[in-house]
């Protein structure tokens, strides 16, 4: 039985094989403390994919992936056991901003009100305004 997986997260590193790439992917775990979101850790999975849609992508980008969850254990350098996480992406999405469905993305404040109400069709507005 496979974990299935979807998660957002930003490329950290890309490693190319004749196989597929292997992608080192950054996801920030988020806590909500009453109104408010704080980050309290990050995770590092490897995500491996052969998929035509990661074509392009590279670091400081922002992927959105769906697949299974792998660990693997292995031998620390001194000498303690580590647990890393791997995904076999069965799908692979490079998320624009601005995109509706990019969660995490939104603007806020003052950005989030120009883009309903751009200063230039509010009535009455002067862009030579002294303030």
């Amino acid at each position: 039985m496979a974990i299935n997986i979807q998660f957002d997260g930003f490329i950290e590193d890309v490693r190319e094989f004749d196989w597929g790439r292997v992608f080192n992917v950054s996801h920030t775990q988020w806590k909500k403390t009453g109104e408010e979101f704080e980050a309290i850790g990050k995770d590092y999975l490897d995500v491996t994919t052969d998929d035509a849609h990661a074509d392009g992508a590279e670091a400081g980008d922002k992927i959105r992936v769906t697949g299974r969850l792998k660990t693997k254990r292995f031998n620390k350098k001194d000498g303690s056991t580590g647990i890393a996480l791997n995904v076999r992406a069965e799908s692979f999405e490079i998320l624009k901003k601005g995109d509706p469905n990019n969660r995490g993305s939104e603007k806020t404040g003052h950005a989030a009100m120009n883009e309903i109400w751009p200063v230039a069709e509010i009535p009455g507005t002067d862009d030579q305004a002294p303030f």
